[in-house]
C-alpha cells in the first residue's frame, strides 16, 4: 500500500475520532441532557471521552510521520477534551460521589507497576514474555508502531537482540519483529524439552529441612503446570515422574514415604507432593524455640559513634588485627589475650560459628594467624656430628646408547667401574633388547675372593650419546678432562707377554679441579622430543567427537577418567577463538596469546579498547557456555557493571590492604600493576662463606643428605649469590645451586 492510501486513512480516522468527541461535547455542554443522566451513563461517557481522545492523539502522530506540515487544529481538540472531562466531574461530584481523574471512585488503591522482564533466549520463558508484553504494550493504540518496536528492543538481550537489532525503526518493522521472534523461539518441541531438564537436573535433596522441601515440591508444581499449559498429556506420567523424584529424594525422606503410603493402591505425583507438602510442614511445626534466645535480627553494617571495635585498645579507628600496640606485644601475651577474650583464632573477632575466613600463618603455615604465632618455641635440635657408619659411596654413571634385536635405539644407565675386568648387564635390559643369551659359566671374583658364577652372557655393543665414538679399537677421545684413552684392546699372539701398561710421565692438572670438571659433567642432558603423531590423534578425535550445539560443547563419545578434562578446557578455548575470530577479534586474541589454563590477562593504554575487548570476552565464552569471575583491574571504570560476588576483591575490612591475586602462575599487585614471585617478595640475607648447609639429594631420604661447608660463592649483576663451591666432610668439592642446598643455623 502506498503512503498516500496509508495517509487518507489515518485522516479518516482521525476524523471520525474527532466527530465523536464532538457529539460528547455537546453532551457536556446541554445542561438538561446531562441532569438526567445517570451516574453509570456519565462514568462511562468519562471513560468514553478518554479512549476517543487518545485515539485522537495516536492518529495525530502516525499523519506527522507521513505529512510533517499537517494542518490538524490540535489545541482545539484538546480544549474540548478537558471542557467534557470538566463537565462530566462536576456532574458527578453533584451525585454524590467523589471521582478520581480516570473516572473511577477515589477511594480505589494505586496498584503498583507491572514489570516486564528481559528476554535472553531462554525457550520456556519465551510463551509469558510475549503474552505480558502482547498485552501491555502491543494492544494500546496509543502508541504506534515505531515506539512499539522500541519497547521491544528494550526487552530483549543477547541472541533475541541480535536478531532485530539491524531491522529499521519504522513502521513495518515492529510487526517483522514479532515474526521473526516467534520463528525463532514458539517451538513448542524445544519448551517441552526445556521443563523435563528441569526436572531431570533438580538438585538432590542432601537434608531435608522445611525450606528444601518446599523448594522442591515448588519447583515441581511449576515444571508439571507448564507442560500442561502446553496441552502436553501429563495424566499417564506418573511412574516416570516418580521414578526421577525419588532419585533426588534422601535416604530418610525416601524412607518415610514408603513407610506411610499405600500398599493398596499405585502411588501418584499428587499424593507423593501432599506427603511432601506434610513433612514440610511438621517439621515446621517441630522445630523448637531456643529458650533464652531472641530471634535473630537484621544488623545493620554501620559503625557507631563512640563503639569500641579493637578489643585491647577499645578504639573505634582500627580492628585487633591492626592494632600497633597489640603487634608489639609479645606472642605468649598475644595469645593469652586471644584466650581470655575467647577470640577467634584465624580472624580476631567474635563469633560463636565457624569462621568464614581461611587464613595461614605466615611463618608456621598452620591455620592461626600470624599474630597467634609462637615466636618463643624452642627451636627443633640439630644433630651435626654423627658416628654412625655409612656404606654409600659415590660412583660414576653415564647414559649410553644400545641397538635391541630389530634395530631401536635404546638408552640405558651404566655405572663406571675402572678397577672391574668385566661389564656386567641386568636382566630387564636384555628383555627390552629382545636378544637371547647365550648359557656360560664363568666365575667372577670378587674384593673379598668371593666367588659368583655368571649362567648366561650376550655381545653388547656400546655406543656414545654425544660423539659417534665406536669402541672397536683402542684410541684416542677428546674431553673435558683431557685426552683419553679408551676402546678394546688387541688380542695379543703370544700370551706369556700380554701385559699392557699406560704411563703418564708429566701430569699437571690439579685432582680438586679435575673433580670439579668431573661433577659439573656428570649429568647427562635428557632431551624430550614431543610425538606430533599423539597431538594429531587427539585433534582428530576433537574434530570428530566434538560439537558447538546451543551455546554448548558436545561430545559424541563417553569419556573416562578427568585426564582429558584439561585437554579438552583449553582446546574449546581454542575453538571458540578460531570460529568467532571475525566478530570477536580482540577476545579472539586475548584466548590465543593472553590465556594461560584459566586465567586471561590482557593491558592496553587505551580503557575504550579495554571495555571493548571485555565486553567481547563475555560474549564469546558465553557462546561456549564459558563465564568469567575474579575481574580485578587498576581502573575501577572496567569494573563498572560486574557484580561483586564475580570480581577477586570484595569490600571486607580484612581484606582492604589485599591487593594481590594468583594469575598466570605468578603474583599480581593489582593496585602498583605488576608481577612477581611470592617467595622474591621478601629479602633473603646472601650465604658467605663458611656457612653450614646440608646438600640435596633428589634420590635419596633426607636424613641422608650429606653435609657439606661453602669454601666460595659467586655473586651476579645484582650481588645475590645462587651458585656457589662446598666441600663436604671427605675433602670432595662441589658447585651447587643455592636451590640444591639447605642452610643450618650457627647459633
Amino acid at each position: 500500500m502506498s503512503d498516500e492510501k496509508i495517509l487518507k486513512q489515518l485522516k479518516a480516522s482521525r476524523g471520525y475520532a474527532k466527530a465523536s468527541l464532538t457529539r460528547l461535547y455537546q453532551f457536556a455542554h446541554d445542561g438538561q441532557e446531562i441532569e438526567i443522566a445517570t451516574l453509570s451513563t456519565l462514568q462511562a461517557k468519562r471513560s468514553r471521552v478518554a479512549e476517543i481522545f487518545s485515539e485522537y492523539e495516536g492518529y495525530n502522530k502516525q499523519i506527522l510521520a507521513y505529512d510533517e506540515y499537517d494542518t490538524e487544529d490540535v489545541a482545539d481538540g484538546e480544549s474540548k477534551y478537558f471542557l467534557i472531562l470538566s463537565a462530566i466531574n462536576e456532574a458527578i461530584k453533584s451525585k454524590g460521589t467523589p471521582c478520581s481523574d480516570d473516572g473511577n471512585p477515589a477511594f480505589r488503591t494505586k496498584l503498583p507497576k507491572i514489570e516486564i522482564q528481559p528476554f535472553c533466549g531462554k525457550y520456556s520463558e519465551y510463551t509469558p514474555f510475549i503474552n505480558l508484553f502482547r498485552a501491555i504494550i502491543h494492544k494500546d493504540r496509543a502508541i504506534d508502531n515505531i515506539q512499539k518496536l522500541y519497547y521491544l528492543r528494550t526487552f530483549l538481550q543477547k541472541e533475541p537482540f541480535d536478531i532485530i537489532k539491524n531491522l529499521p525503526l519504522q513502521t513495518g518493522s515492529y510487526e517483522e519483529a514479532l515474526r521473526l521472534l516467534d520463528e525463532r523461539y514458539n517451538h513448542k518441541f524445544k519448551i517441552v524439552n526445556e521443563h523435563i531438564n528441569s526436572l531431570l537436573d533438580m538438585n538432590a535433596l542432601v537434608k531435608s529441612t522445611s525450606s528444601n522441601l518446599r523448594e522442591f515440591v515448588s519447583l515441581v508444581k511449576q515444571c508439571l503446570a507448564s507442560l500442561k499449559n502446553l496441552q502436553v498429556n501429563t495424566e499417564t506420567w506418573d511412574p516416570i515422574v516418580l521414578s526421577i523424584l525419588f532419585r533426588k529424594l534422601d535416604s530418610y525422606t525416601s524412607r518415610a514415604y514408603q513407610l506411610e503410603r499405600s500398599t493398596d493402591s499405585d502411588p501418584t505425583v499428587l499424593d507423593f507432593l501432599a506427603f511432601m507438602e506434610k513433612r514440610a510442614l511438621a517439621l515446621e511445626n517441630a522445630a523448637p524455640l531456643v529458650a533464652g534466645k531472641p530471634p535473630r535480627a537484621v544488623v545493620n553494617i554501620a559503625a557507631t559513634p563512640g563503639a569500641s571495635s579493637c578489643a585491647y585498645c577499645k578504639s573505634s579507628d582500627h580492628k585487633l588485627f591492626a592494632c600497633n600496640k597489640f603487634k608489639v606485644l609479645p606472642s605468649a601475651e598475644r595469645i593469652k589475650i586471644a584466650k581470655e577474650k575467647e577470640l577467634c583464632n584465624v580472624c580476631l573477632n567474635i563469633h560463636r560459628n565457624k569462621c568464614k575466613f581461611h587464613f595461614r600463618c605466615n611463618v608456621c603455615k598452620q591455620a592461626h594467624n600470624t599474630l597467634l604465632h609462637d615466636d618463643e618455641q624452642s627451636p627443633n635440635q640439630i644433630t651435626l656430628i654423627s658416628n654412625t657408619q655409612t656404606d654409600r659411596v659415590l660412583l660414576p654413571t653415564v647414559k649410553i646408547k644400545l641397538y635391541s634385536q630389530n634395530g631401536t635405539e635404546v638408552h640405558v644407565k651404566a655405572i663406571l667401574d675402572s678397577a672391574s675386568q668385566v661389564s656386567l648387564v641386568t636382566s630387564k635390559v636384555i628383555e627390552v633388547l629382545g636378544i637371547t643369551p647365550n648359557k656360560d659359566g664363568t666365575t667372577i671374583v670378587g674384593v673379598s675372593n668371593t666367588n659368583n658364577v655368571a649362567k648366561y652372557s650376550v655381545p653388547l655393543e656400546v655406543f656414545s650419546l654425544a660423539t659417534p665414538y665406536r669402541p672397536l679399537q683402542p684410541c684416542f677421545i677428546n674431553t673435558r678432562f683431557g685426552h683419553v684413552i679408551a676402546g678394546a684392546l688387541p688380542q695379543p699372539t703370544n700370551k706369556k707377554s700380554s701385559k699392557v701398561s699406560l704411563l703418564c710421565l708429566d701430569c699437571k692438572s690439579d685432582l680438586d679441579e679435575t673433580l670439579q670438571q668431573f661433577f659439573e659433567t656428570e649429568k647427562v642432558p635428557e632431551m624430550y622430543t614431543e610425538k606430533l603423531s599423539e597431538h594429531d590423534l587427539c585433534e582428530n578425535s576433537f574434530q570428530k567427537t566434538t560439537v558447538l550445539k546451543d551455546n554448548k560443547f558436545q561430545l559424541d563419545t563417553v569419556t573416562y577418567g578427568q585426564k582429558s578434562s584439561s585437554f579438552l578446557a583449553t582446546r574449546c578455548l581454542h575453538e571458540l577463538a578460531t570460529k568467532y575470530k571475525e566478530q570477536f577479534p580482540l577476545a579472539s586474541y586475548i584466548l590465543s596469546y593472553c590465556t594461560y589454563v584459566d586465567d586471561a590477562c590482557y593491558s592496553h593504554s587505551d580503557i575504550e579498547v579495554i571495555l571493548e575487548a571485555k565486553r567481547q570476552l563475555i560474549k564469546l565464552l558465553g557462546k561456549g557456555s564459558f563465564f568469567t569471575h575474579k575481574w580485578a583491574s587498576n581502573c575501577q571504570k572496567i569494573l563498572e557493571g560486574i557484580s561483586l560476588d564475580k570480581q577477586q576483591f570484595d569490600d571486607l575490612d580484612l581484606q582492604k590492604n589485599n591487593v594481590y591475586m594468583k594469575t598466570l602462575g605468578l603474583t599480581l599487585n593489582v593496585a602498583k600493576d605488576f608481577f612477581s614471585r611470592p617467595k622474591w617478595r621478601d629479602s633473603v640475607p646472601n650465604v658467605k662463606v663458611g656457612d653450614l648447609v646440608i646438600l640435596r639429594e633428589p634420590n635419596s631420604p633426607p636424613l641422608a643428605w650429606p653435609m657439606a661447608r661453602i669454601i666460595k660463592i659467586y655473586a651476579g649483576l645484582d650481588n645475590k649469590v645462587r651458585v656457589l663451591d662446598v666441600i663436604t666432610p671427605n675433602k670432595r668439592i662441589y658447585k651447587r645451586s643455592l636451590s640444591g642446598i639447605c642452610i643450618l643455623p650457627l647459633e
